[in-house]
């Protein structure tokens, strides 16, 4: 898994030091529960053990994974840079800090969380310049209603060209008790502070 964990390039030690960690993590809760079976354990050793198990995976996106050192970099470009990170690529600044650790797949491509089919991007293989500059004209739109009609018209060239065709919709799935008041968002985001139990019980 460290090997190949967020494509990283370079010296993996630190991803085999941290999966070593998750190993002594799994073995130190095993040790824990056979403690709990067979005698009366401190109550600050249980602690000290269930602070270990939780807190080490807290590590792994900066250790296995290159997402949080790309989101970093792409946030860089926007609030360092003064650039872009829709039209511009990280390559496009070597000399910043985050770079050296972003995943090499990604060092050319623009922000994958930029519109999905503006090309370059890593997941387009179509390219529409008139699409392109309509995106980019509408993430410049400051008023509501013009800026959607501006997408209105992004999504008729979109169905015109048809560059990709939609194939199911997707469903999600919760369990909520009945006492809870809340209203699933589509983006699957679950932010507690919306949440609240009927009645105050």
């Amino acid at each position: 898994m460290p090997r190949h964990g967020g494509l990283l390039e370079g010296n993996s030690k630190w991803a085999w030091l941290y999966f070593a960690g998750e190993i002594a993590a799994f073995v130190g809760y095993v040790g824990g529960l056979l403690l709990l079976r067979r005698a009366v354990v401190r109550l600050a050793l249980v602690g000290a053990l269930a602070a270990a198990i939780q807190l080490a995976p807290l590590g792994a996106p900066l250790l296995i994974s290159s997402d949080a050192w790309t989101y970093w970099d792409y946030g860089r470009i926007a609030f360092v840079h003064d650039a872009n990170p829709y039209t511009q690529p990280p390559r496009d600044f070597p000399g910043d800090p985050a770079y050296p650790h972003i995943g090499g797949a990604y060092r050319g491509t623009t922000s994958v969380y930029g519109p999905l089919f503006k090309a370059p991007g890593i997941f387009v293989n179509w390219y529409n310049e008139d699409f392109n500059r309509m995106v980019d004209e509408a993430q410049t739109i400051m008023d509501e209603k013009k800026r959607l009609a501006q997408y209105h018209r992004i999504n008729k060239l979109w169905i015109e060209e048809m560059p990709a065709v939609p194939l199911y919709q997707q469903v999600d799935l919760y369990g909520v008790n009945k006492r809870l008041n809340w209203k699933a968002r589509s983006d699957e985001v679950l932010q507690a502070y919306t949440m609240s139990l009927r009645d105050g019980k």
